[in-house]
């Protein structure tokens, strides 16, 4: 199976403890091609529940609108072997 690489870019906006964060990042093969329509899966890092989910675009970008601190990345797409495990830590400024 071929393996693709995540490059993900964590975005975050704190001005205030009540907005909203937003997990972005471009999706892209062992050759740094863009990998468009891969399924990106935000799963809760305790019981790997549904928390988010998008699919990447056409440039294999994709962004989710959640909370990222004790989540899980999950990647997958046809003919490509799945990436699992990726944790995400966020810290708010203060």
């Amino acid at each position: 199976m071929r393996e693709f690489i995540i490059t993900t870019a964590v975005c975050l906006s704190a001005m205030s403890q009540m907005m909203a964060q937003n997990i972005s990042g471009k999706i892209v093969d062992a050759k740094g091609e863009p990998l468009a329509f891969a399924n990106v899966v935000l799963l809760n890092r305790q019981d790997s529940t549904f928390v988010n989910g998008a699919v990447s675009g056409e440039n294999g970008c994709f962004s989710i609108d959640s909370s990222c601190n004790g989540r899980i990345i999950k990647v997958t797409s046809v003919g490509y072997k799945t990436v699992f495990g990726v944790t995400l830590t966020c810290c708010r400024k203060n």
